[in-house]
């Protein structure tokens, strides 16, 4: 069985934000190897998560998969978590989470609370 709606939501937000500088780090790639755990991705499903890895989802394809607000506000706090693991966040990381804020059509109220630790 191939990813879930969801499963592709939180992957395809967290692949795109890794492969955004243009490198996959060790560090980036284990969060996503970790939420491919927690989702209890079957095998067809990690088949899928790597073809993303070679063609990353793009911002306005990640907000197709959005649903509510909630799920916004996640797919954005989840892309910048990807964006800061490495403990850098370069301006191509930066400039895909302004991109993904406003195709997301975040609020400042839903900008701020997805930017709370």
């Amino acid at each position: 069985m191939s990813l879930t709606e969801e499963q592709r939501r939180w992957l395809g937000t967290a692949v795109a934000m890794a492969k955004a500088d243009g490198v996959l780090k060790l560090d980036e790639k284990k969060l996503i190897d970790e939420i491919g755990d927690q989702l209890e991705l079957s095998t067809a499903g990690r088949i899928e998560v790597e073809k993303m890895l070679q063609d990353p989802p793009s911002p306005v394809e990640l907000a197709s998969w959005a649903m509510g607000a909630k799920d916004r506000v996640g797919l954005y706090r989840m892309a910048r978590r990807m964006a800061a693991v490495d403990g850098e966040t370069v301006d191509r990381e930066s400039t895909l989470l302004r991109c993904l804020a406003s195709v997301l059509r975040l609020s400042p109220k839903e900008l701020e609370r997805a930017n709370e630790d």
